[in-house]
C-alpha cells in the first residue's frame, strides 16, 4: 500500500510516497520510498540529497504506522462485520 507520509522538523514539512508491504516469506513489513521525489514545504526535491537519513527513517516509520492503523481498522471493520452476519 502506498503512503504519503509526513514529518515536521524544526518547522519545515517533509513528505515523500512510501510503499508499505507484508514480506510473503516472513511477515515482516518492508518499507521503501515509491519515488527518489519528496517535498519540502511543498517544494519538490531530491529524496536522497535534500532529506538526511534522520529525515528518511521518519518518514519510513510515519508510513509504518498508517500501515498498522488501517490494518487495525479492517481488522475492527471484520470482526464487526462477522458478528452483524451471525
Amino acid at each position: 500500500m502506498d503512503y504519503l507520509a509526513k514529518v515536521t522538523i524544526d518547522g519545515d514539512l517533509y513528505e515523500a510516497h512510501v510503499s508499505v508491504k507484508v514480506q510473503d516469506y516472513d511477515g515482516e513489513l518492508d518499507a521503501e520510498f515509491s519515488t527518489v521525489l519528496g517535498y519540502v514545504n511543498d517544494v519538490v526535491c531530491d529524496l536522497y540529497t535534500e532529506f538526511t537519513t534522520t529525515i528518511q527513517e521518519e518518514l519510513i516509520d510515519d508510513a509504518i504506522e498508517q500501515w498498522r492503523s488501517d490494518n487495525n481498522a479492517d481488522a475492527v471493520y471484520d470482526a464487526m462485520r462477522d458478528g452483524c452476519w451471525r
